[in-house]
């Protein structure tokens, strides 16, 4: 059911999403605590943990769509891995699911989460400030094929997905995307500007 309404939603509005792959840009390591991980540009990899209760253990559809059923109440997450990155849905079915869905994010050194005006959130190279990833603004449809009014918040390794939940018909869709920051590739670093960025990581950990 949580497969079939993330799909339905988004081919109502009309948007376009990237096409399934396994592998490439995100691994998921099993049950949702354990996360996935994500590439970045660097050629580094993060890793998201959606803070769940218990295990949530799998269901696997095909190696590239999985869902984890009953993470919150009245909640599942649906985790669809893409050329670039991942799409990960939680579908809320009813009013009974939290206005909040929290994920652990664990950085490689010298990497940083950085709040952008359009509601996305970059993955940045503390020293060069090139992003190297990004999650986009979060997407939301409601049953009645309306968006609902998301932001993300950090507090520390933790980013909250916020949903305005009153006034929402349900079951509704609220979509995390990562992916991959391509295009031009970055200069390349001197070897003694590139000695002095492991340094700067080292200090800043």
């Amino acid at each position: 059911m949580a497969v079939w309404l993330t799909s339905h939603l988004m081919s109502i509005c009309g948007d376009v999403w990237p096409a399934e792959q396994d592998g490439g840009a995100c691994h998921w390591e099993g049950r949702a605590a354990d996360g996935a991980r994500l590439a970045t540009a660097r050629g580094e990899w993060l890793r998201l943990a959606p803070l769940v209760q218990g295990d949530g253990h799998p269901v696997v559809f095909r190696p590239a769509l999985r869902t984890f059923p009953d993470v919150a109440p009245a909640t599942d997450l649906v985790a669809r891995g893409a050329p670039s990155g991942t799409l990960l849905s939680a579908v809320l079915h009813r009013a009974e699911a939290p206005p909040e869905l929290r994920f652990r994010m664990t950085l490689p050194a010298g990497l940083v989460l950085e709040p952008m005006p359009s509601g996305a959130l970059d993955v940045v190279d503390d020293f060069t400030g090139a992003t190297v990833g990004r999650f986009l603004r979060p997407w939301t449809c409601d049953a009645m094929y309306r968006p609902v009014d998301a932001l993300y918040m950090l507090d520390g390794p933790v980013v909250t997905l916020r949903l305005n939940l009153p006034d929402v018909a349900f079951p509704m869709v609220a979509l995390v995307q990562y992916t991959v920051v391509t295009g031009r590739p970055p200069a390349p670093v001197p070897p003694r500007m590139e000695a002095r960025r492991h340094e700067y990581a080292g200090l800043a950990n």
